[in-house]
C-alpha cells in the first residue's frame, strides 16, 4: 500500500490522528499533493539533510502538543536558533559538534528542570548507548 492510502485509511477508517512526515523520492508536485489531501503532515524529499528533518520533526510534534512552532530557544545569554542550528552565547557564535549541538537543545529545551543521563543518551544515540566516557566527553566539550 502506498502511504498516501495508508494515511487516508488511518485517519478515515481508524481515527489515528498521530502526526505524520513522509520521506520519499517522490518529488512530483501532483506527489505532494496527493499526500498533503491523505492526511500527512509534511513530506520531505530524498536525499535530506539530518538538521532539516530533526527541525521538521520538533515542528511537527510542537503543534501535535499544542506548543507553537519555537525557531528560537534562549536562556539567559545563550540562544539556539532551530532553523539554522547556529548557537551564540552573548552575541558570539559558538563552534558545535553535531553531537554537543543536540545536548545544548535538549537541555535548553528542559530548562530550568534538570535532565537525566539516560535522557542525554537516549537524544544522542537512542536506545544503544556507547561508553559513558563519551557522553562525559561531550559534555565536557559543551
Amino acid at each position: 500500500i502506498e502511504g498516501p492510502d495508508l494515511i487516508s485509511k488511518l485517519r478515515s477508517e481508524h481515527g489515528v490522528s498521530v502526526p505524520v512526515l513522509m520521506l520519499t523520492e517522490r518529488r512530483e508536485l501532483s506527489d505532494k499533493i496527493r499526500a498533503f489531501r491523505s492526511g500527512a503532515d509534511d513530506y520531505v524529499t530524498k536525499p535530506f539533510d539530518i538538521p532539516e528533518l530533526e527541525v521538521r520533526l520538533q515542528a511537527i510534534v510542537n503543534r501535535a502538543q499544542g506548543r507553537p512552532a519555537t525557531r528560537r530557544l534562549t536562556d539567559g545569554g545563550l540562544t539556539l536558533d532551530l532553523a539554522t542550528l547556529i548557537a551564540s552565547r552573548e552575541g558570539r557564535q559558538l563552534r558545535l559538534y553535531p553531537g554537543t549541538r543536540k545536548l545544548l537543545q535538549v537541555l535548553m529545551r528542559a530548562s530550568p528542570s534538570a535532565v537525566s543521563r539516560q535522557e542525554l543518551e537516549h537524544a544522542l544515540w537512542g536506545d544503544d548507548p556507547p561508553d559513558r566516557d563519551l557522553l562525559r566527553s561531550h559534555m565536557s566539550a559543551l
